[in-house]
């Protein structure tokens, strides 16, 4: 292993940063001259060289800019490194928990009053976007754990499991001539007017399960929010998960109608792998259990918190 020091490696992004060894010295508290040294020490160990001088500028090498680039991963996995530490040694300050929008209105509420029950001193943050762009927050550690209904690439530092299951429905208002049916097709709703989630969240819902080029009406397409406030209306008939769908409607307006063939949609829970072992979270994972039990909804066995969280990944 090359043997050059954190010291050096912070010296040279702050000549990027500030332009100039001057200006870095000044940071450091240094002379000009010993952080010259230190960076002719880190070109020793590294056996390139990191900058040339035209005109008077500091400019970087077609080495420097590479060894720039890994830097700065270096120093992005050293921010999550102390933070980690920060945490075992004292507990989760705030907990960041991302949700998708169809999650948001009571699903997560509940949860959170569970997790308050038994974690009342730590703070929470929660996040409502798009399944993908949960996952991308977790990877890059904005987030310590999400729920989302379809998952992205993740990194090897980010784990899931799946947490439960729920199948799509169809949300009929109840003047809708198909309103009084105890299930429905695709090919029952095929001629209708159909009410599609927006771009981001149609990887959720309708990818992989149904093919909105099959609709021949003219689309409306608007975000989960707004959907069964559109059926409500008399605007057409939206296809969503369960869960979503029971949380957002208002039976005396809309009925929900089990779509067949079955086509469950899988709920994941994404989390760093850094912190599975954490008290905070283990909690947090209790609690999600609490608000599945209660809509008589399993956590898959193998998903017991007591397995969870002690077992090889």
């Amino acid at each position: 292993m090359k043997k050059y020091t954190l010291n050096q490696l912070l010296i040279f992004k702050e000549i990027i940063k500030e332009g100039s060894m001057n200006k870095a010295a000044q940071h450091f508290d240094m002379n000009q001259s010993a952080v010259s040294r230190a960076i002719q020490m880190l070109e020793k160990h590294l056996d390139f060289k990191l900058f040339y001088r035209q005109k008077k500028q500091l400019l970087l090498t077609q080495e420097g800019h590479k060894f720039l680039t890994e830097l700065d991963k270096l120093i992005a996995a050293l921010s999550v490194f102390d933070e980690s530490i920060s945490t075992i040694k004292q507990g989760i300050k705030e907990l960041r928990f991302g949700v998708p929008t169809g999650l948001s209105l009571r699903f997560a509420p509940e949860i959170i009053q569970h997790y308050r029950q038994v974690q009342p001193d730590c703070s929470i943050r929660l996040d409502i976007r798009s399944s993908q762009a949960l996952c991308e927050d977790v990877n890059a550690g904005n987030l310590d754990m999400a729920l989302v209904a379809r998952l992205t690439e993740i990194t090897p530092a980010v784990h899931h499991f799946p947490i439960m299951q729920t199948p799509l429905v169809c949300v009929v208002n109840n003047n809708h001539p198909l309103a009084s049916r105890t299930t429905l097709s695709i090919n029952d709703i095929i001629k209708t007017q159909v009410i599609f989630p927006s771009k981001l969240e149609i990887a959720g819902v309708w990818v992989d399960k149904i093919d909105p080029d099959l609709f021949k009406q003219a689309k409306i397409i608007a975000n989960v929010g707004a959907i069964v406030g559109l059926v409500e209306q008399g605007l057409g008939i939206a296809v969503l998960n369960l869960l979503t769908a029971s949380d957002m409607s208002d039976l005396s307006k809309v009925s929900i109608i089990p779509l067949t063939p079955l086509m469950p949609l899988d709920i994941h829970l994404i989390c760093r792998l850094d912190w599975l072992d954490n008290h905070d979270i283990n909690q947090l994972l209790h609690s999600i259990e609490k608000s599945l039990t209660a809509r008589k909804i399993t956590l898959p066995s193998t998903l017991s918190p007591a397995l969870l969280f002690h077992s090889e990944i």
